[in-house]
Parts: C-alpha cells; structure tokens; sequence
C-alpha cells in the first residue's frame, strides 16, 4: 500500500485542482455575465448605442442593427468595459467561460510536468495547441 496509496493521494489532489479550476471559471463566469444582465436591465440599455437597447436584443433583426455597434474585439471589449457597458461585461463573462477549459489544460501541463510524465505534458501540449488553432481560425 506505500507507493500505490501515495499515487493516488497525489491523482486525487490533481483532480481537486483541475476541478476548482473549472468550477471557479463557471462561477465567475456566470456571475459576471448576470451583473452585466442587471445593469442592461436597470439601465435599460446595453451601451451601445444606435437603437441597441432591450427591445432591439428581444426582437433582434440583424439587417436593422449595423456590425459596428458590436464590440467585437479585445480593444472594444476592453473600453466598453472600462466604461461599465453591460454588453462588454456579459462578453467579459463568455470569454472566461471559453478560456476557463483552456485553463485546465494548461493546468493540466503543468501538474504532468510536476509528476515528471513528460508522455501526458506532450500529448496534453498538443491538445493545448489544438484549442488555441481552433479558437484562432474562427
């Protein structure tokens, strides 16, 4: 039972860190996403101007709202957050969520590395550049 039980002390300990890391990102993510919900409601607008208000986002018709009013990058995201646009914090809130399986491969990396299983830091690399290829192609 000396190194078996060991083993699966430290496998144990992996899994309880793999899973707060996904269980964190969920939560954070889906808190922040309600904030910016709350303010859009309490302010009645998503800060965006051009008619993009509640009404537009409940009965969307996406001829009558131009691409431009969307933030659609990093930098707008970014501005629209430093102004408090509920629209840029419910973005904030989807990219934690993107990023937060991401995370946990990363994570994942780093543990194997720990461990010394340089088979597994290998293949999980690979499935680290598999994600980031895909995210980046879209």
């Amino acid at each position: 039972m000396g190194s078996n039980g060991r083993g699966e002390d430290v496998g144990r300990r992996k899994e309880v860190v793999l899973s707060l890391v996904l269980r964190w990102g969920v939560v954070s993510s889906a808190a922040i996403i309600i904030l910016g919900l709350i303010l859009m409601i309490l302010t009645g607008h998503s800060g965006y101007g051009a008619g993009f208000d509640i009404d537009r986002l409940l009965y969307f018709d996406e001829s009558k709202i131009p691409h431009r009013f969307y933030p659609t990058n990093l930098k707008t995201i970014l501005n629209g957050l430093l102004s408090l646009k509920p629209f840029s914090i419910i973005e904030l809130g989807l990219i934690i969520l993107i990023a937060t399986p991401i995370l946990r491969v990363g994570m994942s990396i780093l543990l194997f590395g720990i461990e010394g299983d340089k088979k597994y830091v290998a293949i999980t690399i690979l499935v680290l550049i598999i994600l980031i290829l895909s995210i980046l192609a879209v």
